[in-house]
């Protein structure tokens, strides 16, 4: 029908309705407005230019990954550290928490931890602050997950429960509950700082080269902490306790008294000081520690030697021949001889070799080691049962043992 009328491709059907239902006779109204819809949007679809895919540009498509890996991070957190509570030490093991669980929260989120160190060492302060978005959806989720593994590692202990607020179990949250635990152990505060400044005063001196550069590192560390508890120390005070470090190292020592001769200055600074011992401990972490040999133990001279005198040749030795005992009965290979035989007193066994006491040689080959005494034959000694009922079968239970089937039986213990 439209091709008499003559639309035979898209671009001839470009009519509005009226002139196309007159030039089209016989179609239905429907099918005619459907028809020009559809010719329309098809026309539309056409002249949008198609994009080249990047086989046709030359360039590779760069790939952006929209997985969430989160998940996988909070599981390789493992678990969440446990509140040290009521132990000796509380303050020192307090402050090791805080920096286990900041650690802890860091390996899935960079801003919860941020966040632990600051509350952590300023618990009176308000969060606004420390510039991250505490309103933001991701954090109150990440805050909600952090307060959850909080309760879930503690719910057992009633000494840490005890701490919380009702509030706090029912919708429990890290900016919550850390700046309550961090502001109850706030009036310990003060002394934990007090015990700080006496341990850089007090610094154990280094006395191994290759552990200087580690020992410099915890000194660094301790000067920081003092320096973010708004108790820096001056420069007097840390030379002084860097001199203490150092003090143990007979070459920094050596350095130091030809200070003048190396640098021209009769005393050096801490800048400088630092700076030859970082220096050193850089070139001596390598070296290997000084072994201790233990000294060689000098010969004791044995003023009393025991005499041992050689036999004259006219002289006999004196041998001494123990009588044997016709009532001990042993029947293991390579025992003395003159003992009875097992295998000859017991029943249904039989040894067929000759006695040890009928003359010849016991080699235990042609001849028995043992004595087959006649009044002892066959008579099942119940002393011999009675050593013998003390050694495990080597079989195990009296099931498993095939030699209880048989006509001499099995004198072992079984289990």
């Amino acid at each position: 029908m439209l091709d008499e009328a003559g639309f035979d491709t898209l671009e001839s059907l470009t009519l509005p309705y009226s002139e196309f239902k007159e030039e089209v006779t016989g179609i239905k109204a429907g099918h005619a407005r459907a028809l020009l819809v559809m010719v329309a949007e098809e026309r539309e679809r056409i002249s949008i230019p198609r994009k080249l895919d990047y086989v046709e540009q030359g360039t590779p498509p760069v790939y952006e990954s929209t997985r969430d890996n989160s998940i996988e991070k909070r599981a390789l957190a493992g678990k969440f550290p446990k509140f040290p509570s009521n132990e000796e030490d509380d303050q020192r093991k307090v402050h090791a928490w805080f920096v286990g669980v900041a650690a802890w929260s860091r390996v899935w989120s960079l801003d919860i931890a941020s966040m632990c160190v600051y509350i952590e060492r300023n618990p009176n302060k308000s969060l606004a602050g420390t510039g991250i978005e505490i309103g933001s959806d991701r954090f109150k989720e990440e805050d909600a997950y952090w307060g959850n593994c909080f309760l879930v590692e503690h719910q057992s202990d009633s000494l840490v429960m005890g701490l919380l607020t009702g509030a706090q179990k029912d919708y429990p949250k890290m900016t919550e509950i850390l700046a309550r635990m961090a502001d109850i152990f706030a009036p310990k505060h003060e002394d934990y700082v007090t015990q700080l400044r006496i341990k850089l005063i007090n610094m154990t001196p280094c006395t191994q080269e290759h552990r200087l550069q580690s020992a410099l590192i915890e000194w660094e560390e301790l000067r920081e902490e003092l320096k973010t508890r708004g108790n820096e120390q001056g420069s007097l005070e840390v030379l002084a306790s860097l001199k203490i470090l150092l003090s143990g190292l007979s070459k920094v020592q050596s350095l130091l008294s030809n200070a003048k001769m190396l640098w021209g200055v009769e005393k050096i600074g801490l800048d400088k000081l630092l700076e030859l011992a970082k220096g050193c401990g850089k070139d001596w972490v390598r070296l290997k520690p000084k072994s201790n040999p233990k000294p060689t133990p000098k010969p004791n001279p044995n003023t009393n030697p025991k005499h041992n005198p050689t036999p004259k040749p006219d002289e006999p030795k004196e041998t001494h021949n123990p009588t044997p005992n016709p009532n001990v009965l042993m029947g293991s290979m390579g025992s003395r001889p003159l003992y009875h035989c097992d295998a000859w007193c017991f029943k249904h066994r039989n040894c067929a070799l000759k006695g040890a006491s009928e003359g010849g040689v016991n080699d235990g080959v042609s001849q028995c080691k043992f004595m087959h005494d006649p009044s002892m034959e066959n008579t099942d000694p119940t002393h011999r049962i009675a050593h013998f009922n003390t050694i495990p079968c080597k079989f195990g239970s009296a099931k498993e043992c095939p030699c209880l089937k048989l006509p001499q039986g099995c004198h072992f213990k079984h289990s």
